[in-house]
């Protein structure tokens, strides 16, 4: 997953890239470093949008029962 893809899941679901940067305890320069780099997103950082993404979609559907 490249930068843009990443930015794109995190609006998707409503994360803030702080909150990637806080758990993964990563600096400003680091995370933009991404995005001026053609390599992909760490798989930490991904694995942690998922984890994210997973934990969100279960919350909502507990409130929706």
């Amino acid at each position: 997953m490249n930068y843009e893809e990443f930015l794109a899941k995190l609006e998707e679901y409503y994360i803030d890239l702080s909150e990637v940067q806080e758990a993964l305890g990563l600096t400003d320069d680091e995370i933009k470093s991404w995005e001026e780099s053609e390599e992909m997103v760490p798989d930490e950082a991904i694995d942690f949008l998922n984890s994210e993404i997973e934990k969100r979609s279960a919350d909502k559907l507990e409130t929706e029962e």
